[in-house]
């Protein structure tokens, strides 16, 4: 089931709750934002990830607001609509359905934003790909600074890897030997400037 705006699918499933709910509706969708009356708060505009229990029964769906296994989850910042990013994001989480089923039973919500957050990630391709340029001119001046030899070997899958002190490191874990790069707190690597 899916509309322009959002894409859902269903399982079926023993939820095991006070409604009679006999499958589990997962929803991504994208909203504009602004104030949540329902709550109070304040909502933020982009795309978001559901996991709703709801009761099939004679062709009709039927769910209770506010069900006390159902949630929503923040995916992505995104101000206007983006169909792309709509169907990236469902690509990436629905592999993880069943996980994210068994999760929502148990009422483990923090495996299920784990599931979330790692959807979200940009690409490393393309994370890669935009920083590779950069990295380059960093492993330059961090040799012309340091005096550190730097040689770049092309390995037979077509791998760049960068030997320094005759141990050879990918293109990351040079940066961070070199002290060009840093390491986020989900554990990406990024350039920095050399020192």
């Amino acid at each position: 089931m899916a509309s322009d705006r959002r894409s859902k699918w269903r399982v079926d499933a023993d939820v095991n709750d006070a409604y009679g709910s006999n499958a589990v509706e997962l929803d991504v969708h994208h909203t504009k934002g602004g104030p949540n009356y329902f709550t109070g708060g304040y909502t933020k505009a982009g795309f978001w990830f559901a996991v709703t229990p709801v009761k099939l029964e004679n062709g009709f769906v039927s769910f209770v607001i506010g069900a006390s296994k159902g949630r929503r989850f923040f995916m992505a910042e995104v101000p206007r609509f983006n169909a792309k990013k709509l169907e990236q994001l469902t690509t990436a989480i629905k592999p993880h359905t069943a996980a994210i089923v068994a999760a929502m039973l148990v009422e483990d919500y923090e495996t299920i934003k784990g599931f979330v957050t790692t959807a979200a990630a940009p690409p490393a391709a393309v994370t890669a790909t935009r920083t590779r340029k950069a990295l380059g001119t960093l492993l330059r001046e961090a040799h012309e600074t340091k005096g550190i030899p730097v040689t770049i070997h092309v390995e037979a899958d077509g791998r760049q890897m960068y030997e320094i002190d005759g141990v050879r490191y990918t293109p990351g874990d040079a940066a961070l030997r070199l002290g060009v790069g840093r390491r986020t707190e989900n554990g990406d690597i990024v350039w920095t400037s050399a020192v």
